[in-house]
């Protein structure tokens, strides 16, 4: 999983891909163009989203405690899961937590479930 600055690298380098493609010093047609700028703006989105999830990790430190369904659970831990967005999949480090008090219970994933809430209240 990339770190902050690793993701916001692969932005810069998306970006400067974009830019390239309009700088070509070869005649080139607009169909041509539009095709490699429409993948292109995928990919760059799928590199602002890799950044976004880069950033949630860092806010969801160790320990950190929240409810879920009203049992509280205990950030310990992370695993590497890909998520898919509206520009394709995305790796990140998704944290795992486990109820407070109960090390065995199965794990659980908090920042998917604060994601989902907040899809949730939004619609």
């Amino acid at each position: 999983m990339p770190t902050i600055h690793e993701a916001r690298g692969r932005v810069q380098h998306q970006i400067q891909r974009l830019l390239a493609l309009v700088d070509w010093l070869s005649a080139q047609t607009a169909t041509e163009v539009e095709g490699s700028l429409c993948t292109g703006v995928l990919e760059l989105g799928a590199a602002v989203m890799a950044l976004f999830f880069a950033h949630q990790a860092v806010r969801w430190p160790q320990g950190l405690r929240c409810a879920q369904a009203g049992v509280e659970h205990q950030v310990q831990g992370e695993t590497s899961v890909e998520i898919g967005t509206r520009f394709g999949k995305v790796r990140v480090v998704q944290l795992t937590g486990r109820v407070v008090g109960r090390p065995r219970d199965r794990r659980d994933l908090p920042m998917a479930h604060a994601w989902t809430a907040r899809r949730q209240k939004a619609a």
